[in-house]
Parts: C-alpha cells; sequence; structure tokens
C-alpha cells in the first residue's frame, strides 16, 4: 500500500499532540521525574559506505524527471499495472477495487499475484485462484482458497534516459557522467550518515529514559491513550475504516497489538516530554525562531501561523533536548 506523504506527516505530528496538553501538568512538577545522567554521550561520525544498489537507486531517482511514459498492451516485470479486481473467499465475494495501480516485481500485491498478471494483455479479464498460507496472521483466512476477478486497464512503460556525459551535461548541468556519478555519490552518503546520527540519537535518549525514574499517574496514561485512540480513529475515517481496520491494513497490527502499542506509545511520549522539559531548565534551552524553521525544514512539516500550536513547540523542544546531549560533548 502507498502512503500519502502528507498524511503520514499528519499522523507523526498528530501522535504527539497528546503532548500539548501535559506542559501545564508537568513543566513545574520536577518531582514527577529523577533523571537519569544525561552527559557524557558521544557520536563517533564513521565512514559510511554506499552500495551500488543504494547508488543506483539514488540515480534512478533524480533521472524519473526524465522519463518517457508509454502504453503497452501487454503487462511485463517492470511496467505499471493498473487493474479492477474483485476478490473472493469460499465463493464468496468479500471486496471490490478499481484503478488499482503497481509497479510488477515491486511486490505491491505479492509475488504470485504480479508473476501470474505477466504476460496477460490489456483490456482483457482473467481469473487468478491463490491461496492464503497455513500460517498466516489472520487465523480465519489461514489455509483458505481466494480467487481474484482482474480486468487489465493499463499497462505503461518507464523509459529512462540513457546515462552519458551529453545527458547529463544538456540536462543536468554537470561536466561529465562521472562527476553526475561521484555528486550523487557524496548526496547518498551524506544522507546515509545523517540517518546513521538520527539513529544514534533515539538509542541515546532510549537509554536515558531507561536510566530515568518516573512517577506517572496512571489517569494520564489513560487520558493521553484516549487521546490516541481518537486520532487514529479521524485518521482510520479518512480512509473509510473503522480503527482496527485501519490498524490491520495500514499498520500491520492485531487488534490486541494495536492496543498495546497505543499504551506503550502514551507512557513513551510523557516519558519523553518529563525528559526534555527537565533537561531544557537545568541547560536554559529555550526555543528560538531559527529552531521553528529549521526543525520544520529538516522533519518535512508544514505549518503557517505567527506561532505554533504547543504539540509543535513540544516536539521542536525535544528534537533540540535529544541534540543538545549529543552535541554537547563535541
Amino acid at each position: 500500500m502507498k502512503y500519502n506523504k502528507k498524511l503520514i506527516i499528519s499522523i507523526t505530528i498528530g501522535v504527539i499532540i497528546l503532548l500539548s496538553v501535559l506542559g501545564a501538568i508537568f513543566f513545574s512538577e520536577s518531582r514527577l521525574i529523577i533523571l537519569g545522567t544525561y552527559k557524557g554521550y558521544y557520536y563517533h561520525q564513521k565512514d559510511v559506505d554506499i552500495t551500488n544498489e543504494e547508488l543506483e537507486k539514488e540515480i534512478q531517482k533524480k533521472l524519473s524527471d526524465y522519463v518517457i511514459v508509454e502504453d503497452r498492451q501487454i503487462v511485463q516485470e517492470g511496467y505499471l499495472a493498473v487493474i479492477d479486481y474483485s476478490t473472493f473467499i469460499d465463493e464468496e465475494k468479500v471486496s471490490y477495487k478499481e484503478n488499482q495501480g503497481a509497479i510488477i516485481g515491486s511486490g505491491f500485491w505479492g509475488k504470485d499475484f504480479e508473476d501470474e498478471l505477466i504476460g496477460k494483455k490489456v483490456g482483457n479479464e482473467y481469473i487468478i485462484e491463490c491461496s492464503y498460507p497455513m500460517d498466516y496472521e489472520d487465523f480465519a483466512l489461514a489455509g483458505k482458497e481466494y480467487r481474484f476477478e482482474v480486468f487489465i486497464s493499463k499497462a505503461k512503460e518507464y523509459i529512462f534516459p540513457v546515462l552519458n556525459d551529453d545527458f547529463v551535461n544538456e540536462q543536468l548541468g554537470y561536466n561529465s557522467k562521472d562527476d553526475f556519478i561521484n555528486e550523487t555519490k557524496m548526496e547518498l552518503q551524506i544522507k546515509k550518515a545523517e540517518l546513521k546520527k538520527e539513529e544514534y540519537i533515539i538509542m541515546v535518549f532510549d537509554d536515558l529514559i531507561s536510566k530515568s525514574k518516573f512517577y506517572i499517574n496512571e489517569n494520564d496514561v489513560i487520558n493521553r491513550y484516549k487521546d490516541l485512540i481518537d486520532y487514529y480513529e479521524t485518521i482510520a475515517s479518512y480512509q473509510e475504516m473503522d480503527i482496527y481496520t485501519y490498524a490491520y491494513n495500514v499498520m500491520h497490527m492485531s487488534k490486541d497489538e494495536f492496543i498495546d502499542y497505543c499504551k506503550q506509545e502514551s507512557i513513551y511520549y510523557i516519558k519523553s516530554y518529563l525528559v526534555a522539559t527537565r533537561i531544557s531548565n537545568i541547560e536554559n534551552i529555550c526555543i528560538e525562531n531559527n529552531d521553528i524553521a529549521e526543525y520544520c525544514y529538516k522533519k518535512n512539516v508544514f505549518y503557517e501561523g505567527d506561532t505554533p500550536d504547543d504539540y509543535l513547540l513540544n516536539l521542536i523542544m525535544i528534537d533540540k533536548v535529544q541534540n543538545y546531549i549529543v552535541n554537547m560533548a563535541n
């Protein structure tokens, strides 16, 4: 399933909205946390290796604006196939989807299903029969036979430009193909290094949380849990699903797993806010105007208005404290 970028950003920010109501409760009540030692962490930058596969994928991404798309009459691997299909289980029709598109070979629909589409003609209807594995996570479907009635409406081939000196000079402004490849590799190394540092920062913050002691009222956790459930119900409604169907199809969680996830997330974000608030008070860390702009740019967050909402300010403070802990020894 493909994800809408704005929706993912909304979920990422929205999950933390529960922090906004904690400010008045926790900001002045330092007795709710015994903070662990946060000094002594240090990030050692290491060389980052880029695989040929990673480099090729990044090059293809840069060339995507110059791709020519041509209609084809037979589905082949690497083509975009657009289909309408009905799903039958035990001869009962359980769903119908229109205008569903995916690249054949990507695994979006599953390898078996996509392999069946290869060689099929556009404009025709086909029957594809499969079965759920016996160890399928949904016990109600495990081992059951199912059938797709598929109509192929389109097949499109994406033709990438030939990467040579003339192309990169005329279209991309590089002196040579090698210059383009080398700069792409360097940019990818920088991105990968930043990602590794972000992973280390999260690990450090998790370690600090584990070393700290918290005194959290159970009612506060329950209230935060309810806020989180309400938020996911809203997100699920955007996709015309109930919350547990959304959890299963989008988050790949059973009902029990989803409930436990929301409980743990509620506790985690309360602890994150308490840690960030305490350290910001000790170290006099404040949010400046440029911090807001930098955070929104880094996280690809859009907001408008003179004053960010409380939950965005909380996000920014947590991020700033996390970076402070790791960079303070440098």
